[in-house]
């Protein structure tokens, strides 16, 4: 077996893990798609779309390090991880999430949820990047879905 082999079966695991778990994100958050979060239902769908948002960076950050070598660092390493993982390196792996707007509102959402803007907790912009999330959801998974199983497939046929 070779360390490119370990490499990939090394990668399926978490992939399918980080998946998982966002699946449950979306499953939750899924009971405001039609009322917007009141009260503390508004932290609570504001720390679902985080680590919604986190699990899918997640799975963007441990493909690129095992195929690419490397993430991107510093000031705006969060935007370049989201560029580099929607792009293909050709004769090594397609892209890894799919270039899609609701991935970076979701990033975006992320970061002023950290630095703790309140403006990002009223329940209007909840229930419009809710509903976002899960009209572009099933896209999303279906695109990591699909690059899971080409690192299935590497994993396979790698000695």
């Amino acid at each position: 077996m070779t360390v490119t082999k370990v490499a990939f079966e090394t990668l399926v695991v978490p992939l399918r893990t980080d998946l998982a778990h966002a699946d449950r994100h979306v499953k939750t958050l899924s009971k405001w798609t039609d009322a917007a979060p009141v009260g503390s239902e508004t932290y609570e769908a504001a720390t679902l779309l985080h680590h919604l948002y986190s699990a899918i960076e997640a799975i963007a950050e441990r493909s690129l390090k095992v195929l690419d070598g490397h993430i991107p660092t510093g000031e705006d390493s969060h935007t370049q991880l989201l560029q580099q993982a929607s792009s293909a390196v050709e004769g090594i792996r397609g892209p890894i999430l799919p270039s899609d707007v609701v991935i970076e509102k979701l990033r975006r959402f992320r970061h002023r949820f950290r630095k703790r803007y309140e403006d990002d907790l009223e329940p209007a912009h909840l229930s419009s990047l809710i509903k976002d999330t899960m009209a572009a959801w099933p896209r999303i998974r279906e695109h990591i879905v699909g690059f899971a199983a080409f690192v299935d497939e590497c994993a396979r046929v790698a000695r």
